[in-house]
Order: C-alpha cells, then sequence, then structure tokens
C-alpha cells in the first residue's frame, strides 16, 4: 500500500504568494518625496497660489472701480483717435484703444484706454459721443461702466487656474498610488549602478543608471536615489519593479521608502 504525502502547515503557508511589504504612515510619507510625484504637487500648489493671487487682484479692482461707478461724475467725452487713428469719422472695432477728450472744470483733459463691455463688432467712430463716469478726485481715472459686472466675470481666470491646480493635483495623487502600490507588491531586484548625473527633477539626489544583477534582463534602468544612499557606480542598490499584474509605477529606488 503506498505511503500517503502529507503536508505540514508550514509547508502550505510557504507555498502562498508573497504577500508585499506592508505599508507604514513613514512609507506613505515618503512617496510624496519621489521626484516625479513632487514635481506634479509642488506645481499644483504653485498654480494655487497663482490663483489666489489672481483672485485677489481681481476682487481689488473691481472693488476700486464699484466705487468709481458709485461716486463718479458722468462726463459726454469725444472719441478722438481709435487705435492711434484720428481722421474724422474713421471706424475702428469696439475692442480698440481709445483717446478721449472732454471738458472738465473748465480745462481740456484727454485720457486713453478701453470701452469695456463693447463688443468688437460695435464700432467706434472718431469724434463720437461716449458716456463716462470719471473720478471727482482724479479726472484721469475713468470708467466706461456704469454697472460693476458680474462677479463670475471677473473670476474667470482665477477659477480657470484652480481647476487645473485641482486636475495637476489629481495627477500626482495617482502617481503617489501607483509608487505605493509598486511597493507593495512590485518585485525587488538587487541592481548596480553603472553611471549616475543630476537631474532638475531632484537637485538634490542622484539620478543613477543601473543595471540588474541577476536574470537575463540587460536593460538599462534610470532611478533618483536619495542621499545619502550609495550611488556611486559600482555600488548597488535595490530596485523597486512593476507589479507584473500592472497599475503600478515606473522602476524606483527602493532607498526612497528608507528601505
Amino acid at each position: 500500500m503506498p505511503k500517503r504525502l502529507t503536508l505540514s502547515s508550514s509547508a502550505v503557508l510557504s507555498s502562498e504568494p508573497d504577500p508585499g511589504h506592508e505599508m507604514s504612515p513613514a512609507v506613505a510619507r515618503r512617496a510624496w518625496a519621489e521626484p516625479r510625484v513632487r514635481l506634479w504637487w509642488v506645481t499644483a500648489l504653485a498654480l494655487v497660489g497663482v490663483g489666489f493671487y489672481v483672485a485677489a487682484t481681481e476682487i481689488a479692482e473691481r472693488h476700486k472701480e464699484a466705487q468709481l461707478i458709485r461716486r463718479g461724475t458722468p462726463v459726454v467725452a469725444t472719441v478722438v483717435s481709435a487705435n492711434w487713428k484720428n481722421m474724422h469719422g474713421n471706424s475702428q472695432p469696439g475692442d480698440s484703444l481709445v483717446q478721449l477728450g472732454f471738458d472738465w472744470q473748465g480745462h481740456a483733459q484727454q485720457v486713453t484706454g478701453y470701452l469695456v463691455d463693447r463688443p468688437p463688432a460695435q464700432f467706434i467712430k472718431v469724434d463720437e459721443k461716449v458716456d463716462i463716469l470719471v473720478d471727482p478726485d482724479n479726472p484721469g481715472n475713468w470708467t466706461s461702466r456704469h454697472h460693476p459686472p458680474p462677479l463670475f466675470s471677473d473670476l474667470g481666470l482665477p477659477l480657470a487656474v484652480l481647476g487645473l491646480a485641482g486636475i495637476v493635483g489629481g495627477a500626482s495623487w495617482t502617481l503617489r498610488r501607483r509608487a505605493l502600490h509598486s511597493y507593495r507588491l512590485g518585485e525587488r531586484r538587487p541592481a548596480r549602478v553603472i553611471g549616475r548625473f543630476r537631474s532638475a527633477l531632484a537637485p538634490r539626489a542622484w539620478a543613477a543608471r543601473c543595471v540588474l544583477i541577476e536574470g537575463d534582463d540587460r536593460r538599462i534602468y534610470t532611478v533618483y536615489v536619495p542621499p545619502p544612499f550609495p550611488s556611486e557606480p559600482g555600488e548597488t542598490l535595490d530596485l523597486i519593479l512593476p507589479p507584473p499584474a500592472g497599475g503600478g509605477y515606473r522602476p524606483l529606488a527602493a532607498a526612497w521608502f528608507g528601505s
């Protein structure tokens, strides 16, 4: 009677797939520092700063114009030139730069600017009369508006910039998740450094060119290695290759995760 083959519990456990590397708060935090991930979230922060700066500037200008509309003196001005053309009756698009002349407290006054809210199709003619509002304390400060525009029209650009910041930030979040997925399930392989250089993407780190020590894969991988981990030619470092099932990141140096 043949003997029955039995497996111990330890043998059964050892046949299970490698559960991967466990996550930790430190690993999750270091993933933000990976150069390509960092590029995207730093860009997102810069866009947020630009968006808020433009919004603050637009709101300040809107407030100044609202005050001018509220307390400005109505004046009938004459178009002296449009797009620097001053021939009598000459017509130019409604969004042209104009020079206006008007009488101010017994003195001739000329100002330059745009007839805001006037569509390009509504042509401006030299010698045309236009109604404007003039700052009583500074006749050089004027507006052709008589009612403040909708708030959204002034905040369209900063809102677009902030929306772009959200998209860029989302790309950074996605790259970080892929990097952590590679850390969790990617294959660890030792590699030998064959060269290194500095990169603007990570000025303090080295961009190391390396090849795998084991196996038939002779491709040259370029990974970023933070100081003070080994990165000189001839030294070895551990690479994290994307998991075969997909969803991972490009090859990474395990040093980014402190391992």
